[in-house]
């Protein structure tokens, strides 16, 4: 269950589009907040610094960013009040500025204060520190012990909008241990939103014949192969959706031959208000579906926000 939620925040309009979904799933996992600033320690000693190496002094929201760090840096503490202030939850909202690398010190703090989700957007920017860049995004994502809620800033829904409510849990799975912890952390999302649960499996495109199949044509190979590996992912993904729904969920499944992140897409277009809750890793033998690239690319094409789990992560 996630108790501590963990917010990365950087002065941006974009960094903050991730405080309205974080806020809802706090109060409906009953979680606190922790809204997190990191500066770079120069920056922060000088409070001029940021004023004599920006150039967008004064510039307010231009290119979504508030220009916070035009500022003196003892100010990103009374910025991080405001936007606490403007969360209206019953639960704990607390406030911390940090020094540093962005990325080492948001992991950091996820372990130091025993953070179990972290939510933040896939590129911020404000003035001198340049903010939540993707580039930040994957390095927090590929180091978090933690699951980590990614949104896209023009996706997400800015700071202080009623947010829609989940209608689906969408679940990229391969036939793999690994895929498949992504499924009690669906789970808790399901229950929290009272949403659905989608299971996804793709079997790959096949090419080339086997070689110990005397007198047999490619093409008759590959699709007597293919076959199979539809049905075998029928009765995975039947098998999956029969233990969910002894547990009370609304679960669909769709099994399809391609490519897994097209139609993972198409399901998210289908379905404005879903989410994905994928791991960053699986393999699946012969379909070698590698949930890596998969999740990478879902995290930046993606109409709807991800849920990217660590495969040895624990719900």
């Amino acid at each position: 269950m996630y108790k501590r939620i963990l917010v990365p925040l950087d002065g941006s309009a974009l960094a903050e589009h991730s405080v309205a979904s974080a806020a809802d799933l706090a109060e409906r996992f009953s979680a606190s907040l922790l809204l997190l600033f990191v500066l770079d320690r120069p920056e922060a000693m000088d409070p001029d610094a940021a004023r004599r190496m920006s150039p967008s002094v004064n510039r307010g929201r231009a290119n979504g960013g508030v220009a916070v760090l035009d500022r003196p840096a003892h100010r990103v503490g009374e910025y991080l009040k405001k936007v606490a202030a403007g969360i209206s939850i019953p639960n704990v909202v607390k406030t911390s500025v940090e020094f540093g690398d962005a990325a080492g010190q948001i992991l950091k703090t996820s372990e130091v204060e025993g953070i179990d989700l972290i939510a933040m957007t896939t590129r911020g920017r404000s003035g001198v520190v340049r903010g939540l860049l993707g580039s930040i995004t994957d390095r927090v994502i590929r180091g978090s012990r933690v699951p980590v809620f990614v949104m896209r800033p023009d996706m997400a829904v800015p700071f202080g909008n009623q947010l829609p409510p989940v209608t689906d849990v969408i679940v990229p799975l391969d036939g793999s241990e690994r895929a498949a912890v992504a499924l009690p952390h669906a789970e808790m999302f399901a229950k929290a939103y009272r949403s659905g649960i989608v299971l996804v499996r793709s079997v790959p495109f096949i090419t080339g014949a086997d070689p110990g199949e005397p007198g047999g044509s490619p093409a008759a190979y590959q699709a007597h192969t293919l076959d199979e590996l539809l049905e075998d992912a029928r009765h995975y993904v039947e098998a999956i959706k029969s233990g969910l729904i002894s547990k009370g969920y609304t679960v669909k499944t769709m099994v399809a031959r391609g490519s897994p992140r097209a139609h993972i897409i198409t399901l998210c277009e289908e379905r404005p208000n879903s989410m994905v809750a994928i791991t960053t890793r699986g393999l699946s033998g012969v379909t070698r579906w590698v949930l890596g690239s998969v999740a990478d690319g879902l995290i930046r094409t993606a109409p709807v926000p991800t849920l990217v789990i660590r495969p040895d992560g624990a719900a």
